[in-house]
This record gives structure tokens, sequence and C-alpha cells, in this order.
């Protein structure tokens, strides 16, 4: 299936991610539409004239159940505050899930990330 590309403004999460997991750029999810499939994605981020490997999040966070959009750009630390981010999903990965702690969900997202690695 090929996705189109999305703009979305960025938004600020709870900094749980930066802190605990991954970092990640938090985005209004009204860019997406509204049957777009919760999960987990492959997905590329268009910055500075370049394409860029990401990890994407869509649907209920596992930590209070708000419907979040996050992007993990992978092997690139971001420096600079945007105001928007340009995006394609590229593959689905997984469906969400609940997780029973913090170290589990963290263990998820080192299979995810190896799995999009190897993938894109």
């Amino acid at each position: 299936m090929e996705y189109s590309i999305y703009k979305a403004n960025v938004v600020k999460g709870q900094g749980l991610a930066s802190k605990e997991l991954l970092p990640t750029l938090n985005l209004d999810t009204r860019c997406l539409p509204e049957d777009f499939k919760y999960g987990v994605y492959s997905c590329y981020v268009f910055l500075y004239g370049n394409r860029f490997p990401a990890m994407m999040h869509y649907g209920p966070r596992s930590t209070d159940s708000n419907i979040s959009l996050e992007l993990h750009v992978i092997d690139l630390v971001l420096d600079v505050d945007f105001l928007d981010i340009t995006f394609q999903p590229c593959t689905f990965i997984r469906d969400v899930m609940k997780f029973d702690s913090l170290q589990d969900l963290k263990k998820q997202l080192g299979f995810d990330l190896i799995n999009i690695v190897n993938n894109v």
C-alpha cells in the first residue's frame, strides 16, 4: 500500500519518551484521515531537503490512552524546534499494544526499530 505524504503541526507531548524511551516529535493527529489505522509504522520524515527513516506511532498511548501521533527519527538528533513536519508512512509494522511495564515497552520498541531499520 502506498501512503500519502502528510504535513502536521508539532504539538507539546508528555516528555516521557525523551526521558525514558526514544525522543519523539508529537504531531497534531488531525493531519491523518479519520479511517487511518492505529499502529506502529515505518515512515520517512522530510527535513532539510532530505528524507530520514523514522518510526511512527499512531493511536492510544500506553501511559494515558489518549490518541497520539509520534515520530522517532532514527539516527538523527533533533536539536531544533519545528513548527510542522512533513512525513510519509511506509509500512505497517504492528497494532498498538498495551504494556505491563515501561521495560516491556522499551523491549518492544527495540524490536520495532530493528524491524524498521532492516526493512527501509
